[in-house]
């Protein structure tokens, strides 16, 4: 059942009713002032939440901590909201990233609900929103989160762990090993991050690889960015140790460059000292950090707010990558990539223009650079959270099946069908089935 259905369902039932506020008063004139200040401080609170809703998105976190620093009032009116048609997903992503210590009671239950439901929007914001007010009950929800389609929910479900105490987290490590080894850089740090807290050292050598990334995508510095979040992190678990400031590192330089030359075999035996023999022998390949340059004539990016993110690329020896960092690579035959330039050839004059659809958080990027073009092109599907019918052309529609057909018959390879199987889906969930 779509959760929107869900939601309606159980605002029908009044499963989330206000909270009433106590007016206590000894005079009726006092209770009339009182109700007076309560009408004015609910109203307040309304206008700031629908600031935080439909306001400029610069605005929209900044009203969104205030609305949630106005305290019980705040928890009335969001209640309100909640129990509305459209409840938690019309309040928005600002919204819910915001104001988790507002979650309580009917209301806590429904986010628990809604955050492991793939159908819900605002996963990542939603589970950030209760992380920040995690409480031990929430255990089974994050627990949930850590299979999520979205890297953003799987990220923010150990953050939320993270915030409990590690008495209540003895199954949470457990669960925590296969993350270690997630497809996702940054989870794969918080993981780490988190089993270092829970007595396991050795896991901060998944941490260390994040900082010897030097990998791209395209124009985007994937690896720089790895870099800078890994060691602003690591400096943070390490305070007050010897590798307090990682021995000098600088994530704005290459690892093989400057102080990094000296600064990551210093704090790779510090870490290895630290933990001992729970120091791991070997690491998986797509784990270790690399310089892997994601580039060729043709490229795709999808992204998803309810199906995750995926990014493709067929280099000019007819390699298709998926992923950064340590991309999955599969061999394709040659000129597969020649083949499907020459097939393109007419792609601008059918579609006739670059852009389809309204800025969202779903997307579908396609890269090309045909032969003579000085630079590639772009050509975007952009929507919202919700459906939009005949939203991909259908020359975009011959393009997105031959990125399918691609890949080898399904049966040739588990991971190789796990793939297609994963592009097939954010197809459907953003530009409509092929």
């Amino acid at each position: 059942m779509p959760f929107a259905c869900i939601a309606l369902a159980m605002s029908a039932k009044s499963v989330v009713a206000p909270t009433p506020l106590q007016v206590d008063s000894k005079t009726s004139g006092a209770a009339s002032d009182e109700a007076a200040a309560l009408e004015q401080a609910l109203a307040e609170a309304r206008g700031m939440l629908e600031r935080a809703r439909t306001g400029y998105p610069v605005v929209r976190p900044q009203a969104a901590a205030r609305f949630a620093s106005m305290g019980e009032v705040a928890q009335r009116v969001l209640e309100e909201a909640a129990s509305e048609p459209g409840g938690l997903a019309a309040l928005g992503p600002d919204v819910l990233a915001n104001v988790g210590p507002l979650f309580s009671g009917e209301l806590r239950e429904l986010v628990r609900s809604a955050a492991v439901h793939l159908d819900f929007p605002w996963r990542p914001a939603l589970v950030t929103g209760l992380g920040a007010a995690a409480e031990p009950a929430d255990r089974a929800t994050f627990h949930a989160a850590l299979g999520d389609p979205l890297a953003a929910v799987r990220s923010a479900a150990v953050a939320g762990l993270a915030k409990l105490e590690p008495k209540h987290l003895a199954e949470s490590a457990d669960l925590l090993q296969p993350v270690l080894v997630d497809r996702d850089g940054g989870v794969r740090l918080e993981a780490a991050l988190l089993l270092d807290s829970l007595g396991q050292p050795g896991a901060l050598a998944t941490a260390l690889e994040e900082l010897r990334r030097a990998d791209t995508f395209f124009e985007v510095p994937t690896g720089t960015l790895a870099r800078r979040v890994a060691a602003r992190r690591l400096t943070e678990r390490l305070a007050g140790t010897g590798a307090a400031q990682l021995f000098g590192y600088e994530p704005r330089n290459l690892p093989t460059e400057g102080p990094n030359v000296e600064a990551l075999p210093a704090l790779e035996a510090f870490l290895r000292e630290r933990a001992g023999e729970a120091w791991p022998a070997s690491l998986p390949a797509h784990v270790l950090g690399g310089a892997i340059r994601v580039e060729g004539p043709l490229g795709l990016e999808l992204r998803s707010c309810r199906a995750g993110e995926m990014q493709l690329a067929i280099t000019a020896e007819d390699v298709l990558l998926i992923g950064s960092g340590s991309p999955v690579a599969i061999e394709l035959p040659e000129g597969t990539g020649a083949d499907l330039i020459a097939a393109m050839s007419e792609l601008p004059e059918r579609l006739g223009d670059d852009v389809f659809g309204r800025p969202g958080c779903d997307l579908e990027r396609f890269r090309v650079q045909l032969p003579g073009d000085e630079r590639p092109r772009n050509i975007h599907v952009l929507k919202g959270a919700e459906p939009v019918p005949d939203l991909r052309p259908a020359a975009l529609d011959e393009l997105a099946a031959a990125w399918l057909n691609l890949f080898p018959a399904e049966g040739s390879n588990p991971e190789i069908d796990s793939q297609r199987e994963r592009l097939a889906t954010l197809f459907d969930s953003i530009g409509g089935t092929l």
